[in-house]
């Protein structure tokens, strides 16, 4: 099981600085988000935002829908060094890129498979704590079909959410309450919740008290090839999971 926490610290450093609100409570230091920010491609799970990708994304995931000026005038500042991902890619690249278990599902997998405690938002009346997942169903087909985590609060008590919102956004945080969001529940086929935070807790402790996760580079190489390298969290490599 995995520490829903962690994930939230790491989604954090991927979403614009600039999204957050003044007065947010989070898990982390304002100036530790955003330091590698992420940009959203549909269908995408932590791409290299070079030329090459964009162009092969938009051929087979955008072309359809909008126009190739629109297109540009989304993706045409991304860094080529830097990293794109869709909405449960956020998660998928958590857990495949840092934590070494390779997945990759979609939001509506997310919520059939990996989440307990769960159903329409107006229907569950416990609070909510720091990595759970919030979904928006589509009306047309009853999936779900864009994913999000509770990823701190406002002083008001109202939920923040961490979030790959789509290509003209990238990573973001964005209030609860300005999103429509359906159904809620905690991923429990994956995550342990035991020290998540709801509103309360994060009142009471402060901002700036929160243990963080530790990470290393890690390289395995076999004569002169490099076989395999990530950026893994240091309890996992400690594990021997790796």
């Amino acid at each position: 099981m995995y520490n829903a926490m962690d994930f939230i610290r790491r989604a954090l450093s991927h979403a614009k600085r600039e999204s957050i609100p003044e007065g947010a409570l989070l898990p982390v230091k304002k100036e530790e988000c955003g330091t590698e920010k992420w940009e959203y491609l549909y269908g995408s799970v932590r791409v290299q935002t070079n030329r090459d990708t964009i162009d092969r994304y938009f051929n087979d995931h955008y072309s359809k829908s909008m126009s190739r000026e629109k297109y540009d005038s989304y993706t045409k500042d991304w860094p080529k060094d830097g990293y794109a991902t869709d909405c449960q890619g956020l998660l998928d690249a958590y857990i495949t890129c840092d934590l070494g278990e390779k997945t990759d599902i979609n939001a509506d997998m997310n919520y059939k498979y990996w989440c307990e405690d769960k159903g329409e938002i107006k229907s569950i009346s416990r609070d909510f704590v720091l990595g759970e997942a919030v979904f928006m169903k589509s009306e047309s087909n009853g999936r779900m079909h864009h994913v999000g985590w509770v990823c701190g609060f406002m002083p008001s008590g109202e939920p923040l959410i961490v979030e790959a919102r789509g290509i003209a956004y990238g990573v973001v945080v964005t209030r609860f309450n300005s999103r429509s969001w359906t159904h809620r529940g905690l991923m429990k086929a994956k995550f342990d919740y035991g020290d998540a935070l709801c509103f309360e807790d994060m009142k009471k402790s402060g901002k700036d008290e929160f243990p963080k996760a530790e990470y290393a580079e890690v390289c395995a190489v076999l004569g002169d090839f490099i076989l395999e390298s990530g950026r893994y969290s240091l309890a996992v490599i400690k594990s021997g999971r790796k």
